[in-house]
C-alpha cells in the first residue's frame, strides 16, 4: 500500500495512488490515513502562520503513507527505518505499521504520539526549507566527527522545539 497526501492550491487534500495494486487497505489503515491528513493540515496551518510572520512562504511537503517498503528519492526504504523525511522529494514518509510499534515497543499509545511523529518529520522539512539542513551538512569534513555530531544533534532539537523561525528560506 502506498498513498501520497498532498496539499493543493484549494486547501483540500487529495490522496494520490501512484500505481494500482492488489493491496486493499484495512479500515484501521484508512482511519490512520485520515488522521494523518488532519495532522498534516494542522502543521501546515502552524507553519504557514509562522513563515508569514517572517515574510516567508511556506512550501508544503508531501506525506507518503506506506506499508512494508517504499521507493523515495532517498532510496528504497523498509519499515525497519521508521518514519523519515526525504529532502530529495520533499516528502515525509510514514509506515502505518509504526502506529502499532509506538503502542507495543515504545509504550506510547494513542493519537498524540502518532501526531508527534508526523509533526517531528515535518520539522525536518522546515529545517530543509530554511536551509538549516544544508548549513549543518556543509560543516561535515570541516569539524571533527564529535563536533559535527553535536551540531547535528542541535539541528534535531530544532524539530522538537518548533519555536519561531531562525533563518531565511532558501527561496527568499
Amino acid at each position: 500500500m502506498k498513498k501520497i497526501l498532498r496539499h493543493n492550491a484549494y486547501s483540500a487534500r487529495a490522496f494520490i495512488n501512484p500505481a494500482p495494486s492488489q493491496y486493499v487497505e484495512s479500515a484501521e489503515e484508512n482511519e490512520l490515513a485520515e488522521f494523518a491528513s488532519v495532522v498534516l493540515a494542522e502543521t501546515e496551518t502552524v507553519w504557514d502562520d509562522l513563515f508569514e510572520q517572517e515574510g516567508l512562504q511556506y512550501e508544503y511537503p508531501y506525506l507518503v503513507l506506506y506499508t512494508d517498503s517504499v521507493q523515495s528519492a532517498c532510496g528504497n526504504v523498509t519499515s525497519a527505518v521508521g518514519p523519515f523525511y526525504c529532502p530529495g522529494d520533499v516528502s515525509v514518509y510514514i509506515d502505518l505499521s509504526f502506529y502499532e510499534e509506538l503502542k507495543q515497543n515504545f509504550k506510547a499509545p494513542g493519537d498524540f504520539a502518532f501526531a508527534y511523529v508526523i509533526a517531528h518529520e515535518v520539522g525536518h522539512h522546515v529545517q530543509n526549507q530554511l536551509g538549516i539542513t544544508d548549513q549543518v551538512m556543509g560543516l561535515r569534513g570541516k569539524l571533527s566527527e564529535k563536533d559535527f555530531s553535536k551540531i547535528r544533534t542541535a539541528g534535531r532539537l530544532f524539530c522538537r522545539s518548533m519555536g519561531s523561525l531562525c533563518g531565511k528560506s532558501k527561496s527568499s
